[in-house]
């Protein structure tokens, strides 16, 4: 099937059909980068960070979003990942640690132009995800963190690429 039946078709569908592809593609997204993720890793980190399935929601149910384009996926998530990392280090009340990283990080998405709401969770996660993310320290921004944003945001480029509707001429990208 060629591009331009697929942009047609998809100009085509009711708000319920745009939901399943979307969903279709969030789910098939968030497999495939706990896949690949888990094959470039070992020793028990988690190959998904769980804001990306928040993430996905916004990238495929809302690609229109300011918040769906690559700089805020891949520049919230790492900001707000290396924000939570540090202050895991610095604060060691796990619920100050918790409030002060999503502070912190919605400040700096902020001020980088980078605004990704589920970078709030990548923030909390740093701090409340367990002794295995703990350990891995800042490592934890690159393995898992950095490979989920990279690979979530090139499907969802993939994904308006394919989907734009003509009139959509703003959401490349």
């Amino acid at each position: 099937m060629n591009i331009s039946r697929i942009v047609t078709a998809y100009a085509t569908l009711k708000p319920l059909q745009m939901s399943v592809l979307a969903a279709a593609c969030a789910g098939l997204s968030i497999g495939a980068i706990g896949f690949a993720t888990s094959q470039l890793m070992r020793g028990g980190t988690p190959a998904v960070v769980a804001s990306m399935g928040a993430a996905a929601v916004i990238v495929f149910q809302f690609p229109q979003s300011p918040a769906a384009r690559v700089w805020p996926i891949l520049g919230g998530h790492l900001i707000s990942a290396l924000i939570g990392v540090t202050v895991s280090q610095l604060i060691p009340d796990r619920m100050l640690a918790g409030g002060v990283a999503v502070g912190l990080s919605l400040l700096a998405m902020a001020v980088l132009r980078c605004m990704h709401p589920p970078g709030g969770g990548t923030a909390l996660v740093a701090v409340l995800g367990g002794a295995v993310i703990q350990d891995a320290g800042y490592r934890f921004v690159l393995f898992p963190t950095f490979i989920n944003a990279l690979l979530l945001a090139v499907f969802a480029s993939v994904f308006v690429r394919l989907t734009a509707k003509p009139s959509d001429d703003n959401l490349v990208r």
